[in-house]
Order: C-alpha cells, then sequence, then structure tokens
C-alpha cells in the first residue's frame, strides 16, 4: 500500500471511529464543509454535512465498519477519491443497515488537513455477468 493510500485509509479509519464514538469534535474536524451523503437507492436526494452530522451524533449508530479492497487515486496534488468495499454494523432509527457497501469517497487536502467532501454509497451485491464479460475480455 502506497503512503498516499496509507493517510487516506487511516483518516477514513479516524471517521469511522468518531462516527462509533459520537465524537463530534473529531467528526467536525474531518467532514468538509460542503460534506455530502448519497444514497444509491435514494440517488436523488443529498444528505448535506448538518443533516448527516445530526444523524451521526443521534439515531444513526455505526457499531463497527471495515474497509475492504481499497483504492484511492489522485484526481489534483490535493483531491483524491477513495473506492472500497466496507462492512458495516450500523442501524438508524431503529432500521438496521448492515451487510457490505460499495463506497466512493472524495477528499480534498487543505489547510487543516484532508477533510471528506463526498461520500457516495450503495449495497455490494455479488458481480454480474456483464461485469464478468468486461473483466475476463
Amino acid at each position: 500500500m502506497d503512503s498516499l493510500t496509507t493517510e487516506i485509509l487511516a483518516t477514513s479509519n479516524r471517521w469511522m471511529q468518531a462516527w462509533i464514538d459520537k465524537d463530534g469534535t473529531t467528526l467536525e474536524a474531518i467532514l468538509a464543509p460542503d460534506f455530502a451523503l448519497v444514497y444509491g437507492d435514494a440517488a436523488t436526494h443529498r444528505f448535506e454535512r448538518a443533516a448527516w452530522l445530526e444523524l451521526a451524533l443521534g439515531d444513526y449508530h455505526c457499531h463497527s465498519i471495515t474497509y475492504h479492497n481499497v483504492r484511492v487515486r489522485r484526481i489534483t496534488a490535493d483531491v483524491v477519491v477513495m473506492s472500497s468495499i466496507a462492512e458495516i454494523d450500523a442501524d438508524i432509527i431503529g432500521e438496521e443497515r448492515t451487510g457490505k457497501l460499495f463506497i466512493v469517497d472524495l477528499w480534498r487536502r487543505n489547510a487543516v488537513g484532508w477533510q471528506v467532501c463526498a461520500r457516495y454509497t450503495s449495497r455490494a451485491g455479488a458481480m454480474e455477468a456483464s461485469v464478468k464479460a468486461l473483466i475476463d475480455h
């Protein structure tokens, strides 16, 4: 794992641990002012920073999250994209949100360090035959 991937993954793990711990100070530091979250099954709705923070510090509970197959791609000197499969154990307002997710995070470096600007997430399922055909081609 290269040093950039190590740094971004460590920051993302710190973000998720802050969510687990309900550590508002760390969440505030890691989330960029323009942060937004988009769920694949509600793609027309953006959860803006304030809304996500309210949920994360309230009724959205993460018990554990582990990243696998992490890939980091530099877009510019100060912007990177991290994609991964994450195994999560969480619940939101009494509804279970557990299983494997495909996650794409956009990270931007500024004076305070790396901050996450956006997260896109959807359920990770079995590989479709058409995707396998593309890979095998």
